[in-house]
């Protein structure tokens, strides 16, 4: 994390999880599926950040907001936020969940100094007590790098975007996406990263025959879509990843 007022220029991945809120209100298998997509983020964040990103060079922070994760690290190239992401992705789907995530960069900035008085008097950490057993939880960052790799995700689909500057130094293949940015096939990707990463961290990130049969499955099983946007949302996610 950056020391107080110290602002750095940093690649940021923001990652959720597809229809979360909609299968937790149906409950039984949808909230499962739910729920062990989240603990598949999670597991697969820690397990990066434990056994790849270690010493000062790499150091990796990552922030959860609800279903989603903010991701952030000024190592490596963007091919490196790429292999994460692909890699997370692949993970989540593995465990039954569909997501969708944007990498982008610019500055990550702690705000801690920013916090009054009282709240820097109480404060555990980034933990405030409240009465007795209450707390409020805050957030220690913010930045452009944070809203823009959230800004890329605004999409219809379960994609892999990317600021199309950011994509210009990279060495991976991406597709040009009217008002995202560039789309990454997370599925069929192959590039010395993913393996680098993912052998250090012990995930498994299945093989292009079960990611294709999974996506495909769970997209065209989703029903958390209006009828409307149905149509636009699986089309993008099939033709994307090279999965129709």
């Amino acid at each position: 994390m950056n020391t107080e007022e110290e602002t750095l220029t940093n690649w940021a991945i923001y990652i959720d999880i597809e229809g979360f809120s909609q299968n937790y209100k149906i409950g039984g298998i949808q909230r499962g599926q739910m729920f062990e997509g989240l603990r598949s983020l999670m597991e697969g964040i820690h397990g990066i950040g434990a056994n790849f990103c270690i010493g000062r060079e790499r150091r990796l922070c990552a922030y959860q907001a609800g279903d989603g994760f903010f991701i952030d690290s000024g190592y490596g190239s963007p091919d490196v936020p790429i292999a994460i992401a692909v890699i997370l992705m692949r993970s989540a789907l593995l465990a039954g969940a569909l997501t969708s995530a944007g990498i982008s960069e610019g500055d990550c900035v702690d705000i801690r100094s920013l916090r009054p008085d009282a709240i820097k008097a109480s404060a555990k950490g980034d933990d405030v007590p409240l009465g007795e057993t209450g707390h409020l939880r805050l957030f220690p960052v913010m930045g452009t790098a944070y809203i823009r790799a959230h800004e890329v995700t605004k999409n219809r689909g379960c994609l892999l975007a990317i600021n199309s500057e950011m994509m210009k130094r990279s060495s991976v293949e991406s597709i040009p996406a009217p008002e995202v940015g560039n789309v990454i096939d997370w599925i069929h990707a192959d590039f010395p990263e993913i393996h680098r990463i993912a052998d250090a961290a012990a995930i498994s990130i299945g093989d292009r025959g079960t990611l294709e049969s999974e996506l495909e499955r769970l997209a065209r099983e989703a029903t958390f879509t209006s009828p409307k946007s149905r149509e636009e949302w699986l089309a993008n996610t099939l033709k994307f990843n090279h999965c129709e």
